[in-house]
């Protein structure tokens, strides 16, 4: 259970420091969602962002991690990974 293990990782094991805990979260990301055979890079990611704390960093690595040991093709054409992204942004000027 990614839940548990997470809450044991913040209340056994890790310090106030951010990087341990996010070097756990990496590793759990990758443990449950790239064996998955639908979409590991998704899963994977989602896993990711979930668990919380750096998760921008966190997805970004993982993301790396699984789009190099899955490859390019993989993404591009059977997930359609890159069909999907968008190329512009949206700003709020009042912010």
């Amino acid at each position: 259970n990614v839940r548990r293990k997470r809450e044991f990782l913040n209340h056994e094991i890790l310090s106030r420091v951010h990087v341990l805990p996010n070097a756990g979260f990496i590793i759990l990301s990758l443990l449950y969602g790239a064996n998955t055979k639908e979409d590991p890079l998704g899963r994977s990611i989602c896993i990711a962002a979930m668990l919380g704390l750096d998760t921008d960093c966190n997805c970004g690595n993982v993301g790396a991690i699984v789009g190099a040991q899955i490859g390019a093709e993989m993404i591009r054409f059977k997930l359609n990974w890159s069909t999907n992204m968008v190329s512009r942004s949206s700003t709020n000027p009042t912010a």
